[in-house]
């Protein structure tokens, strides 16, 4: 019975030994785990941080070509807002970069007007891009401001759809 005793009682030791052993060895393989992570952290940043500065060095020299754009051509806004315009209204970007080089589009197809919230249709329609009162470019369509086209055709359309009234004969006082 004492030598059983002392053999569980070795058995016992030799574990906990072993279980210390484990212990120490799950403590070093956290412990580079860890340093590993911190590792893959700072090249993580590092790399970000490339990248950013890369990004802001892009962004940088795309600022100083638009503002030279804007300085050589002082009507590079007006194309841009009216290019976002034509998109609007149904011309595509093809369509726009015709006009832009000075030829006048001779359109037949469907003019979306956001006032009136409507399509208009329109059959080999020149449209082009003109210089109005203010002396700002604008989107003209039979050579009027598209703005004001819209508003010709609305009322056209009001016309049109509207009946005239007819006053109803009187058949003298019903009693």
């Amino acid at each position: 019975m004492e030598i059983r005793n002392k053999d569980l009682k070795d058995k016992i030791a030799l574990r906990d030994e072993t279980i210390e052993l484990l212990q120490s060895n799950i403590k070093q393989i956290q412990i580079e785990h860890s340093r590993a992570m911190m590792n893959k952290d700072n090249e993580y940043r590092k790399a970000i941080e490339i990248i950013e500065s890369e990004h802001k060095e892009e962004k940088t020299n795309l600022n100083s070509m638009i503002s030279k754009a804007y300085h050589w051509f002082p009507h590079f806004a007006d194309l841009l807002r009216l290019e976002r315009l034509a998109t609007q209204i149904g011309i595509s970007a093809m369509e726009f970069a015709d006009m832009v080089k000075g030829k006048v589009l001779n359109f037949t197809g469907r003019l979306f007007s956001q006032e009136h919230n409507r399509w208009f249709s329109t059959d080999n329609t020149p449209i082009q891009i003109m210089r109005d009162t203010n002396r700002r470019l604008t989107i003209a369509v039979n050579r009027i401001p598209f703005g004001q086209w819209f508003s010709e055709q609305y009322e056209k359309l009001r016309q049109t759809i509207r009946q005239p009234i007819q006053p109803k004969k009187s058949s003298g006082i019903k009693l």
